[in-house]
């Protein structure tokens, strides 16, 4: 079991977990990261301060607009380092990875604001469309997203922006929605549909449960509209007929992310939808 830099909360329950099912667990801690970035970290940024807006919310460190995820995304990729580190001691010890297997500069590990490139939108059916891949699921990555939106579209102001969301139902779709409706994008559509979790669609939201709460929160604001597909293949139908100078985002899980990237693969026939046609 790998875990991530995470709240100290969390570690309890993990580590039971880890115990019960008789799996080693590799705590990854925001000073991995530090190293990995060749930075100098006290011990004590290991413990996070409250989240607020203006600061990362897992590390507590303030966030210049320039770069308003770059510690998650260091974190994450301390976190594949380590994975890797795991892997090979365990198939061939012999073989010894770089104490920094890469320039420090800003990581982009797929589905945290990945922009897909005009063949892979061909791919996924969208050619011409600018698309934007985030696997934000909770109001804290929400709020990262609209920020790094802001920043890296910056040429448009505000941008224009088209969501598909899907959701899994152990998240807070109140709270991650609300991120979307206070941020300063010029929200045209959402479009909310469902993809299978771990192959199942029994942890997935409803589309329609997504498009009620969704209403609940925008009433009596100004906003984009929103549709209701609860397939996804027809969700991205529906995104195909947008204008081009809208930027989609398809965000709310890494599941989606997984669902698009699949797609664009042409794996999506071997990944299980369960009942639900693509």
């Amino acid at each position: 079991v790998l875990l991530a830099p995470q709240r100290l909360d969390i570690l309890p329950g993990v580590e039971a977990a880890s115990r019960a099912s008789a799996a080693p667990l590799h705590t990854i801690w925001r000073t991995d990261a530090a190293r990995l970035r060749n930075v100098e970290m006290d011990a004590s940024t290991d413990v996070p301060e409250e989240s607020t807006s203006d600061k990362d919310s897992k590390s507590g460190r303030e966030v210049s607009p320039a770069e308003p995820r770059a510690g998650v995304l260091w974190e994450n990729a301390a976190t594949a380092f380590r994975a890797a580190q795991i892997v090979l001691s365990q198939v061939s010890p012999s073989i010894e990875l770089p104490a920094v297997p890469f320039p420090p500069a800003e990581a982009l590990p797929p589905g945290r604001m990945q922009r897909l490139s005009a063949s892979e939108a061909r791919s996924l059916g969208l050619p011409g469309k600018t698309i934007i891949l985030d696997g934000a699921h909770t109001p804290e990555s929400f709020h990262e997203l609209c920020a790094a939106f802001r920043e890296r579209m910056g040429d448009q102001v505000p941008p224009k922006v088209l969501f598909v969301v899907a959701m899994s139902n152990d998240k807070d779709h109140r709270k991650c929605l609300g991120e979307l409706r206070g941020a300063d994008l010029n929200l045209q559509t959402l479009v909310f549909t469902e993809v299978p979790v771990a192959g199942s669609f029994e942890r997935a939201t409803r589309a329609e449960a997504l498009s009620e709460c969704w209403a609940e929160i925008a009433e009596g604001h100004s906003t984009g509209e929103a549709v209701c597909e609860p397939v996804f293949g027809a969700a991205l139908r529906r995104v195909a007929a947008a204008p081009d100078d809208v930027t989609v985002c398809l965000a709310g899980s890494m599941h989606l992310v997984g669902a698009a990237l699949a797609r664009i693969a042409g794996l999506d026939r071997a990944i299980s939808e369960g009942t639900k046609p693509s």
